[in-house]
This record gives C-alpha cells, sequence and structure tokens, in this order.
C-alpha cells in the first residue's frame, strides 16, 4: 500500500490481510478500517492528493509529486462530494 513519501523516499506500507472461513463453508477477509476496497493507497496519502488538488494544480503534476498514476488522483478526485445548498441566495454575482 503507497503512503506519503518520506524526505522524497517512497514510503510502502505491508498489511497482511487475514483470511477467514465459516464452519458452514463461507469464507471471507478481514475488513482493513484504513484502507478503501479500491485503492491501494492509505487515507494519508489520499488526504495529500486532497491537498495537492486544492492548490489549483493539474493531475499530471499532483501524480508526479505524490508518486501515484494520473487515474489514482482521477480516483481520489471523485471522492470529494460537494453538497447541493438547500437554498439559493437572492442575488448570484458572476464576475
Amino acid at each position: 500500500m503507497r503512503h506519503t513519501s518520506c524526505d522524497d523516499i517512497p514510503v510502502l506500507l505491508i498489511y497482511r490481510q487475514r483470511h477467514y472461513q465459516c464452519k458452514c463453508g463461507h469464507s471471507f477477509n478481514e475488513k482493513a478500517i484504513f484502507a478503501s476496497k479500491s485503492f491501494q493507497s492509505s487515507p494519508r496519502l489520499r488526504q495529500v492528493i486532497f491537498n495537492r488538488l486544492a492548490e489549483s494544480r493539474n493531475y499530471r503534476d499532483i501524480a508526479h509529486l505524490c508518486g501515484v498514476s494520473v487515474t489514482q488522483v482521477m480516483r481520489v478526485c471523485t471522492e470529494i462530494y460537494i453538497p447541493r445548498p438547500q437554498t439559493l441566495p437572492r442575488v448570484i454575482s458572476i464576475l
């Protein structure tokens, strides 16, 4: 699992996920609370990518700075949820 870098050295976390088998024959993997199913990166790395997105950089630059692929940056970007406001203001100013 990729993590943030330390002094420009990429850090990889090695996690061995446990596999369980039930008496009924069902099997399942342990749920890791610090990693989501679709990401191979730590929550801290995703937070760094979020912060870089706020700096108005392009995906390629962020991917290069964080040591991940452009696709991964795009997937992290889709995690951003901006709720719709309940009411709109009376006047909308467009510059």
